[in-house]
Order: C-alpha cells, then structure tokens, then sequence
C-alpha cells in the first residue's frame, strides 16, 4: 500500500508541477502562497488524523504541493538574480539541498521521543513561518535591493 502512495505523491507532484506554471506566470507571489498554503494544511492535517484515507490524502495534496514550491521558488530566485543567473541557481540548489539535508536530521530528532504527529505538526508550523517571512520580504522590497558600491571617489 505505502509503495502506490508514494508512487501517487509523485504523479501529484509532477501533475502540479505541469499545470502550475499557467498560474505562476499570472501571479507567481499568490501562486507560492496557494503551494505553501497546501503544503501546511496537510502536514497539520496529517498531525492529528488518524484514518488512513485523510492520510492518504495529506500525501496526496503534500505531493501537488511539492511540485508547486520549488518551482515558484525557483523561479523568483531566477527574478531577483537579475542578470547573475548563474550564482543564482548556484545559490539555490545549494540552499535546497541543506534545506532538505536539515530537514530530514530535524525531522529525525523530533520523530523518535515525539513520533509522527508531532514532526508533522513542526513540519507545518515550519511552512506557515516560512510563508511569513517570505510575504515579508515581498511587502517591504527596498529593504533588499542590493547598492551598487561607490565609485566616484576611488
């Protein structure tokens, strides 16, 4: 059963992640938002359902989730680096891959003396947190608009 869930994960996730640039092109803040939005929701829900088809669904919304975010992301990492592309991927990949990396060692730390509910109920307070600040950090844009040095005196 749990190798056609996860088999369903995926087919949600890469169903997403087709569909999802339509919308982000429109809107790529509130298309972010709707994917954390998701992912959040069903890492909360999963925390206190107990039967398994709210759980395969958790999984099921966790997967269209997850071929949402990274794209989103991916993609207004791609605006912000401007014509350093480049570093800009760079920065990303390695970003995503400690984040995964951190995730997973956290994760593991909470799951084994508070068990599954409680990582999943962190794992969605993660989400909403990092909703936050990142609608932050869209609100007040010119707080991060990196100066050019100056030159005139040099």
């Amino acid at each position: 059963m749990i190798s056609w869930v996860l088999l369903d994960f995926v087919v949600t996730g890469f169903a997403a992640n087709f569909f999802a640039p339509r919308f982000v092109n429109k809107n790529l803040p509130v298309m972010l938002t709707v994917g954390l939005a998701m992912l959040a929701g069903a890492l909360i829900a999963m925390s206190w359902l107990e039967h398994s088809t709210g759980l395969i669904l958790g999984v099921l919304i966790w997967g269209a989730a997850w071929g949402i975010i990274p794209l989103c992301l991916n993609l207004s990492n791609r605006e912000a680096s401007g014509n350093e592309l480049e570093a800009g991927s760079a920065i990303f990949t390695f970003t995503a891959q400690v984040s995964i990396a951190a995730g997973s060692a956290i994760g593991g730390t909470i799951v084994d003396p508070a068990g599954l509910a409680v990582d999943f109920l962190t794992g969605g307070i993660v989400v909403v947190l990092s909703g936050l600040i990142l609608w932050g950090w869209k609100t007040n844009p010119h707080r991060h608009v990196r100066r050019q040095p100056n030159t005139e005196n040099i």
